[in-house]
C-alpha cells in the first residue's frame, strides 16, 4: 500500500514538471522589447480649412467621442453701427443662395441714415476745392426754405461725383444743400453741391457654408461687432444636420427624386405650393406699414401675382423622403434625408472627434496650417488590442516561429510572467554592430500595460 501510494506521488510530480519548467525563466536568452497597439486608426481632415490652436500631443490619452481638433471659422463683423433688418440666412445653409438672391446674408439698417450725391459743379474756382479726399469731413446746408445744416464724411468718389455719408444733422430727404471745407460755409471753401438721399442698407457680404449665427432680425450692431461664421463650401451637409426641412407652409405639388437616387446640388428635389394669400391674381393693391390702412403709413402700390413654387435643393445621394406628391407641409418640417457618397463619418460640426479610444501616436499638422480633405491629421493607437514587440538577435531565434508561446514580463511588474504567442516575426532584420535584429511581436493581454512600457521577452534555450 505504502509502495503504491509514493508511485502515485512520483507521477504526478512528473506531470507537473512542465509546468514547474515553463514558469522557470533562468538560462533563458533575454530580448527587450515594448508594449505596442495591434491596430491604429488615421484621423483625417473632414473638409478643407484652418486648424485652430490645440494642445493635443503624443502620450496623450482619447477617448470616443474626445474633441481633438477645431477649425478657425470665417467671422463676418458689422463695419458700421446699426440695427439688424434682415437675417437672409441659418446654420447650415450654403451663403452662396442668399448672396445669388439678395447679394448678402445679413442687412443692416446703418445708424447714419442719410447721405448726400453729390458733384464738384459749382465747387469755389480754386483747383484745390474741386479734389475730394475719401474720409475727409465736410459741411452742407440747404440752398432754399428752410436753413438746415449737418456735416459727413466722403465715402466714394469718381471723377466730379462722391457721395457723402452724414454723420449730424437731421436733414429732409431730396433736399438740395451746397457743401463746403469749412463749417463757416464761406464761398471759396464751396466743394459742389448735391442732393440729400436714403443711404441703402449695409450688405453683409459670406462665403461658403454657414456654421452659427450671432444675431438676430432686430438686434442692435456696434461696428466690430461678429455677426455670423462660415466653414468651407466643401463641407459635408452632414455637418449641419442630414435633413432637409421646408422653410413654408404649402403643399407638395411635385416630386421630383427617389429614395436611392444620387442627386446633384441644387437639382431639383420637390415641388411646394404656397397655401396663404386670400387675393385674386393681378389685382391691384396699395401697401402700408400699419394694419389700419392709414394714409400716412402707405408705402407704394403694387399688383397680385402668384409666387413660383418653392424649389426644394439637396446634396448627396437620397437616404429617404419624409413627403408624397399631395401632402401638406409646415414650415421646419423634414423632406428629405441625404447621405454623401464620400462623407467621412467624422464630419460633423466644426470639430474632428475621436472614433476610438487609445493614445495618440503622432500629430502631423499644426494650428493655424491648412489642411485638406483626407490629409493625415493624426494617428492613435487603439489600446483594446496590445502587443509586446522586441528586437531579436539572429543566433537567439532558435527555431521560434508564429504560434509559439513566449513569457513576457514588464518591466513595470516583473513578478507577472505573461505566456504570449507569437503572432509575428519579420522577415527582414536589421544589422547592427555585426549582428542581425529580427522584430518579434507577440500578444499581449488587453490592459496589462502602458503603451511604450519596456518588457522582456523570454525566448527559447538553445
Amino acid at each position: 500500500m505504502k509502495k503504491g501510494f509514493i508511485a502515485l506521488l512520483v507521477l504526478c510530480l512528473l506531470a507537473a514538471a512542465p509546468a514547474l519548467a515553463e514558469d522557470d525563466l533562468s538560462g533563458r536568452p533575454i530580448a527587450d522589447g515594448v508594449v505596442a497597439a495591434v491596430n491604429f486608426t488615421d484621423i483625417t481632415a473632414p473638409y478643407s480649412g484652418t486648424l485652430a490652436s490645440f494642445d493635443l500631443a503624443s502620450g496623450d490619452a482619447v477617448s470616443v467621442g474626445d474633441a481633438l481638433f477645431q477649425y478657425v471659422t470665417n467671422c463676418v463683423y458689422a463695419t458700421e453701427d446699426g440695427v439688424v433688418k434682415s437675417v437672409f440666412v441659418s446654420p447650415g445653409d450654403d451663403a452662396a443662395s442668399a448672396m445669388a438672391r439678395y447679394g448678402a446674408v445679413i442687412a443692416i439698417e446703418t445708424a447714419s441714415e442719410y447721405q448726400v450725391e453729390a458733384t464738384t459743379a459749382g465747387a469755389a474756382s480754386d483747383n484745390d476745392n474741386k479734389i475730394l479726399h475719401l474720409g475727409e469731413t465736410l459741411y452742407f446746408k440747404t440752398t432754399h426754405g428752410t436753413r438746415q445744416e449737418g456735416s459727413g464724411r466722403v465715402v466714394w468718389r469718381s471723377g466730379k461725383e462722391y457721395r457723402v455719408d452724414l454723420t449730424t444733422g437731421d436733414l429732409d430727404i431730396n433736399a438740395a444743400v451746397n457743401l463746403y471745407r469749412e463749417d463757416d460755409y464761406t464761398g471759396d471753401s464751396c466743394v459742389g453741391r448735391g442732393v440729400v438721399t436714403r443711404r441703402d442698407p449695409l450688405l453683409i457680404a459670406g462665403i461658403g457654408r454657414v456654421s452659427a449665427l450671432y444675431v438676430k432680425e432686430g438686434d442692435t450692431v456696434k461696428s466690430g461687432d461678429p455677426l455670423a461664421a462660415f466653414v468651407s463650401a466643401d463641407a459635408t451637409p452632414q455637418a449641419f444636420g442630414d435633413t432637409v426641412k421646408s422653410p413654408v407652409t404649402g403643399v407638395v405639388h411635385a416630386v421630383a427624386v427617389a429614395a436611392g437616387q444620387q442627386v446633384w446640388k441644387g437639382e431639383l428635389l420637390c415641388r411646394v405650393d404656397l397655401t396663404t394669400g386670400n387675393l385674386d391674381i393681378n389685382a391691384a393693391v396699395n401697401l402700408y406699414r400699419e394694419d389700419d390702412y392709414t394714409g400716412d403709413s402707405c408705402v407704394g402700390r403694387g399688383v397680385v401675382t402668384r409666387r413660383d413654387p418653392l424649389l426644394i435643393a439637396g446634396n448627396g445621394r437620397v437616404s429617404a423622403l419624409y413627403v408624397k406628391e399631395g401632402d401638406t407641409v409646415k414650415s421646419g418640417d423634414p423632406l428629405a434625408a441625404f447621405v454623401s457618397a464620400d462623407a467621412a463619418p467624422q464630419a460633423f460640426g466644426d470639430t474632428v472627434d475621436s472614433p476610438v479610444n487609445g493614445v495618440v501616436h503622432a500629430v502631423a499638422v499644426a494650428a493655424g496650417q491648412q489642411v485638406w480633405k483626407g490629409e493625415l491629421l493624426c494617428r492613435v493607437d487603439r489600446t483594446d488590442e496590445l502587443e509586446a514587440i522586441a528586437d531579436v538577435d539572429e543566433v537567439d531565434l532558435n527555431g521560434l516561429k508564429v504560434g509559439d508561446t513566449v513569457p513576457v514580463t514588464l518591466d513595470t511588474d516583473e513578478t507577472n510572467v505573461l505566456n504570449c504567442v507569437v503572432t509575428q516575426i519579420s522577415q527582414l532584420g536589421e544589422t547592427r554592430q555585426n549582428a542581425a535584429y529580427f522584430s518579434v511581436h507577440a500578444s499581449l493581454p488587453a490592459g496589462s500595460g502602458l503603451l511604450g512600457a519596456s518588457v522582456s521577452m523570454y525566448l527559447p534555450v538553445k
